[in-house]
């Protein structure tokens, strides 16, 4: 069951990921619940703010809506920016 109404109720993000070009509120359950590398860098870090300064937020952006909703979609271009 995908979760993405909660992606978009910034009342229940108690956590914020600062990427390169800028921030983006999510849930670290989600995270958690959804991505081994992102609950032991929560782990590490008791603060709500994440810190990722190598990934823009365009990236992490998609990357959150994979974890919200299990879906993937790229574009060509994005597939090249991935390798």
């Amino acid at each position: 069951m995908a979760i993405i109404p909660v992606l978009t109720l910034d009342k229940l993000s108690p956590s914020s990921l600062v990427c390169s070009d800028g921030i983006l509120s999510c849930h670290r359950l989600v995270l958690a619940a959804q991505s081994a590398f992102l609950r032991r860098l929560m782990e590490k870090e008791e603060d709500s703010l994440l810190l990722l300064p190598d990934v823009s937020v365009d990236h992490m952006a998609t990357v959150l809506k994979f974890l919200y909703t299990g879906t993937l979609f790229v574009t060509k271009t994005e597939v090249k920016v991935i390798r």
